[in-house]
């Protein structure tokens, strides 16, 4: 028989056996190619590169508690009710849907009446129902915050026995999220949903070399297309030592992405680092983009004194009400703005 011939044989034996398109032409297999803003630049294009979160992929933000993972979940979240999709937020902890969570989630943008939400924590029903939900196509986004508070069944089941007495509390969780993630990321590809995972670190008790592990085990790591680091790394005083504390500093690090490249995309090294303030006020990022405006010379810098397009100022708290007294200021964003966009396209143009 003809090579051709059996290939064509093969096709529909396949097509009979997995349904139509399980093999197709590579110009027929297409990426969505949709990201969705996390609300910060520096974040977007600094750090992620592409702009976001890539539909239709798992992402995991894990760290130290109260470093901002939620808070950069509940802005992506805000950035896609404003597109008009559909997202639902599993929330483990119990934290979102009381009001003192409902306020600080409203100051983000997000409209909590217009979530679908749940406040389940046993893994196996959470992994379903996200699975059923993404099935529809109707969701665009599912949120499951967090995999440190969910309970496998079994432990549930079994909760009457003494602490202690079962040896595998860990392997539980980890088991039911092998299981449950391969079949959350092909439904959530197919459908172009974007799930994200947030996610606590432990110690590592009585391993070398290893510092901290999160729970749930490594299928997270092997199944998310983006792994994100997030720490706090100091707190934010209202005035000087002493004052109170109205927010923290913290830093993102890209430790996995299957969608760009790790490294300086933008062929700059642009600081992950987000302020998150307490009262829910837009994060200024006028630091990260002086920052890369002085990197790639858009800023003339002659000692202390900076310099754009005739606008100077001696340091950076001066050049930036210099900016603000012109009325320059979303100009000058938007230069740096598009200078990121241009080296990053010049960026991909010599990878592919």
């Amino acid at each position: 028989m003809d090579p051709q011939e059996q290939l064509a044989s093969a096709l529909r034996a396949v097509e009979k056996m997995a349904g139509k398109g399980f093999v197709s032409p590579g110009s027929e297999i297409a990426f969505s190619g949709e990201y969705l803003s996390t609300g910060w630049w520096g974040l977007d294009y600094g750090i992620l590169t592409n702009g976001g979160f890539p539909m239709g992929r798992l992402v995991l933000l894990y760290g130290p508690e109260q470093s901002g993972k939620t808070l950069i979940c509940l802005r992506a979240v805000a950035e896609a009710q404003r597109r008009g999709y559909l997202c639902t937020w599993f929330d483990v902890e119990n934290c979102l849907f009381d009001p003192a969570g409902r306020e600080w989630a409203e100051r983000q943008g997000v409209g909590c009446d217009a979530l679908l939400g749940s406040t389940g924590v046993i893994a196996e029903h959470i992994l379903q129902a996200a699975c059923e939900l993404a099935a529809t196509g109707a969701v665009r986004v599912i949120v499951i915050d967090s995999v440190a508070a969910m309970v496998p069944a079994v432990q549930q089941e079994e909760q009457e026995k003494l602490f202690g007495q079962r040896g595998r509390v860990g392997g539980d969780l980890a088991m039911v999220f092998s299981q449950g993630l391969k079949q959350l990321v092909e439904i959530a590809h197919r459908n172009a949903v974007l799930v994200l995972l947030t996610n606590q670190v432990r110690d590592a008790i009585g391993e070398h070399f290893v510092e901290e592990r999160i729970p749930g085990g490594r299928a997270q790591l092997f199944h998310a297309s983006q792994i994100l680091r997030v720490e706090k790394k100091r707190d934010l005083l209202e005035a000087g030592p002493g004052s109170p504390v109205i927010g923290n500093e913290a830093a993102v690090s890209l430790r996995k992405s299957k969608v760009s490249p790790r490294g300086k995309r933008t062929g700059v090294d642009t600081p992950g680092h987000l302020l998150v303030y307490y009262d829910g006020r837009t994060v200024d990022e006028f630091e990260t983009f002086l920052h890369f405006a002085k990197r790639t010379d858009l800023v003339q810098v002659s000692g202390a004194w900076l310099e754009w397009k005739g606008i100077r100022g001696q340091g950076q708290a001066k050049f930036k009400e210099a900016l603000i007294e012109a009325e320059k200021m979303e100009q000058f964003r938007d230069h740096v703005s598009e200078k990121s966009l241009s080296l990053l396209a010049d960026a991909k143009g010599v990878e592919s």
